[in-house]
């Protein structure tokens, strides 16, 4: 009998001693939840600066401002087609945009429009250049970046290797340049024009790898695994061979060797890693499906690039 009422007393108190931890850890994992009320409409506007410049060319600066992706930015028109409007990242007021030459003040960029701004002084290599940027309700944004000296193209060359149905084909093109020896080189490889009607690129050559591939037509890699050598870089082109018959000038294609800086190399890829996730991206953000990738910046206090670039320039023929 006594062994009885112990026993009893025991599964009471083992029940009040679950339900009691039970309520307990009920307690802290609600407790654990804080609301935090955000307003996502009125968050502060960032601008964001991008110049890319080269000593070919006049130094030119785009100047805008971050959207939230809250905010609609397509428009419609009468066939329901849709296309971006451009103008809502336009910021409100003018920007002072300073110039400097290895720290010595050079120019005040003059506005033209659309948010461009342009200077009447070109760069050179080997000179470091910032940029300050000022706007009224903004925060003042700075960056800096060189030229990094040109690397000739040496030879390119084509090989036909397989005939398609069709009027089509299939070339190997052998791009050859001289990497500097005991220095890190960053490279973006162009084919000219951008959209190319006869000629569609692509490569399996090691230095490149799928993510260094933007839309077939631009190719980023850096010297890692040729630094100081002399490489053959090669390309494959599937050809209409057609449209070579149908007009001389298609027969020519030409290629820019840009020699880049990291600062350009490093937001060519995350520019690349974003496409990657196909050409609707931003209407999938703003659904929920989508992880945003961060696209690199070296603007400090903004967004964008400033990065500096050399080129030099090869044809091939195709007959």
């Amino acid at each position: 009998m006594l062994k009885s009422y112990f026993k009893k007393n025991t599964r009471k108190n083992l029940f009040r001693k679950l339900t009691l931890i039970n309520v307990l850890i009920i307690f802290l994992l609600t407790s654990c939840r804080k609301p935090i009320d955000m307003d996502l409409h009125n968050i502060k506007s960032q601008l964001v600066v991008n110049s890319l410049f080269s000593p070919d060319s006049l130094f030119k600066v785009n100047i805008t401002k971050d959207i939230s992706p809250l905010k609609r930015i397509r428009n419609y028109d009468s066939s329901g087609n849709c296309f971006p409007d451009s103008q809502n990242n336009y910021i409100d007021v003018k920007a002072t945009v300073l110039l400097y030459e290895n720290n010595n003040f050079i120019d005040t960029l003059k506005f033209i429009k659309n948010s461009n701004y342009r200077s009447k002084f070109k760069p050179s290599v080997n000179n470091d250049y910032k940029i300050v940027v000022e706007a009224q309700d903004y925060t003042t944004v700075e960056a800096h970046n060189d030229i990094p000296k040109k690397i000739p193209i040496t030879s390119i060359s084509k090989e036909k290797k397989e005939d398609i149905e069709g009027d089509y084909a299939w070339y190997n093109i052998y791009i050859n340049f001289k990497d500097p020896v005991e220095e890190k080189n960053y490279y973006l490889l162009r084919g000219v024009p951008q959209y190319i009607n006869f000629c569609e690129l692509s490569s399996e050559d090691p230095v490149i790898s799928k993510w260094d591939v933007y839309n077939n037509k631009l190719f980023v890699f850096d010297d890692e695994l040729f630094n100081g050598k002399n490489y053959q870089l090669t390309l494959k082109g599937f050809v209409d061979e057609w449209r070579l018959d149908y007009m001389d000038s298609l027969k020519y294609l030409a290629f820019n060797l840009h020699s880049i800086t990291k600062e350009f190399y490093f937001y060519a890829k995350s520019c690349n890693s974003q496409a990657a996730k196909g050409d609707e991206l931003f209407d999938v953000f703003q659904q929920g499906l989508s992880e945003p990738i961060p696209i690199y910046t070296n603007i400090e206090n903004g967004l964008g690039v400033f990065a500096g670039y050399s080129v030099s320039s090869d044809t091939v023929r195709f007959e």
